[in-house]
């Protein structure tokens, strides 16, 4: 008769703690919601020199437009969870930016990091927030007026980024000179020694800006990207209810983009409106995803 009692606990058990949603598994593993909850604080990172995504300021405080997606979440968590988070940024730069979170010393990351299979086989990523691409900056009085016309020649990249997959693919015959700091490959570009870099168009404009060159520098190619990439916070793997608070806070944002309205298109205008840190209209494709991923709340 005991042997027949403990194999019925048994199984009560194993089914209470079956499936992703079970009570007792709930209540036996902490999960990074109700971890971020109980601490009262999102732990965030984002870059320090990726205007105007963010930059860091002298006074130590983070400002751009991934900082202001970061206060919006951060505050969407606090009011639908009735509680009062304090948001904590981070520097983080390309090289660690997944080991961040996937070793739990951050929550979540948001900056400029494209979705990618690979990068999801160590972390997940919220619904995009951006859509941009590949593209590379050169100066204006070299001729160059499309990527044929640097075959041979030498483009920097940053290392691990997707510009080099993209570029390998797409620009096979370009001389691509790896950098660990963007801003190294962009002292070189300045200084002659290479015919271009390679980024996202918004990074480069912000770029081409920063260096003074409106007039003496352009983006190719011109008016669009060699490949269209998606650009979303790095979040923790296998994290469901903290992934589906960040995509409802970020999704919420979305409304009203079909009219330039909104939350996200307040930001958005902010940093890359005509008063903003560049300027860098909207393009239909980025403003028709984000109004489709509209249907992840419905």
């Amino acid at each position: 008769m005991t042997k027949i009692v403990a194999s019925f606990i048994l199984f009560i058990c194993s089914f209470l703690l079956s499936g992703p949603r079970g009570v007792l598994a709930e209540e036996m593993q902490a999960s990074k919601l109700s971890t971020v909850l109980g601490s009262g604080k999102l732990r965030a990172g984002t870059q320090a020199a990726a205007p105007p995504f963010a930059t860091r300021r002298e006074d130590g405080k983070f400002e751009g437009f991934s900082v202001d997606l970061l206060k919006l979440i951060t505050k969407s968590i606090s009011e639908r969870f009735n509680t009062e988070l304090k948001l904590e940024i981070s520097e983080i730069t390309s090289a660690n930016r997944l080991s961040a979170v996937s070793s739990g010393n951050l929550d979540i990351v948001c900056g400029v990091t494209t979705v990618t299979n690979a990068r999801e086989k160590d972390v997940d990523f919220s619904v995009p927030y951006f859509v941009d691409g590949t593209r590379i900056l050169v100066q204006n009085d070299k001729g160059v007026e499309n990527v044929n016309g640097l075959k041979g020649a030498s483009v920097g990249v940053l290392k691990d980024s997707t510009s080099v997959g993209t570029l390998g693919k797409y620009a096979s015959e370009i001389n691509l000179i790896v950098f660990d700091d963007f801003d190294k490959a962009m002292q070189s570009f300045v200084a002659g020694r290479i015919a271009g870099v390679s980024n996202g168009g918004v990074i480069l404009a912000s770029m081409k800006k920063e260096n003074g060159g409106e007039f003496s520098m352009k983006i190719i190619p011109r008016g669009r990207s060699l490949r269209s990439e998606y650009i979303a916070c790095i979040l923790p793997q296998d994290e469901s209810s903290f992934r589906d608070a960040v995509n409802f806070a970020l999704v919420d944002s979305y409304k009203d983009i079909d009219s330039f309205g909104g939350q996200y298109m307040e930001i958005y205008l902010k940093w890359f409106g005509r008063n903003g840190s560049i300027t860098f209209p909207i393009s239909d494709e980025h403003r028709s995803l984000l109004a489709n991923t509209r249907i992840w709340t419905d």
